[in-house]
């Protein structure tokens, strides 16, 4: 007999249907305590010439289990989520007032002087760097000659 909305439903006429009790489940505990409870409603009310199989019953006990484990899983999760966003918000709150480089293709322009860098993975004999408007129209090359790998 495996453990189906509707034969709870049937099991269980005087109290909530099966699946509010099911939907209803916040926390691994109550999960944990609703499932007993139809588990034993089950037994109970089970027809003695055709018994519930052990095999299913201890898959219903061990996704029980597995529902508890992944619950208790997203609760870690999100305390290290948040941790994680706590963490970089006081790292930008380090950062005021200084001037950070962030990766990107754009360059801003802050009275007529463009600041930046980039980073060359093998040395070259002739870098250019081209100055392009938003429509990608070269405005300026920018000559800087030999330079070695890095930044």
């Amino acid at each position: 007999m495996s453990l189906s909305t509707s034969t709870l439903n049937s099991l269980n006429t005087g109290t909530a249907t099966a699946k509010s009790a099911v939907d209803g489940a916040t926390t691994a505990k109550e999960a944990s305590e609703r499932f007993l409870k139809l588990l034993v409603t089950q037994l109970q009310n089970q027809d003695p010439l055709n018994p519930v199989d052990n095999a299913q019953m201890t898959s219903q006990m061990a996704q029980i289990s597995t529902v508890s484990g992944i619950e208790k899983l997203n609760t870690t999760v999100e305390g290290l989520n948040t941790q994680f966003v706590q963490m970089q918000a006081m790292q930008g709150a380090a950062l005021v007032g200084k001037d950070v480089l962030l990766k990107g293709d754009k360059l801003s322009m802050v009275d007529n002087q463009p600041t930046g860098t980039f980073d060359l993975d093998s040395a070259a004999t002739q870098v250019k760097v081209e100055v392009l408007t938003p429509a990608g129209v070269a405005v300026d090359t920018i000559s800087m000659g030999p330079r070695i790998a890095g930044r």
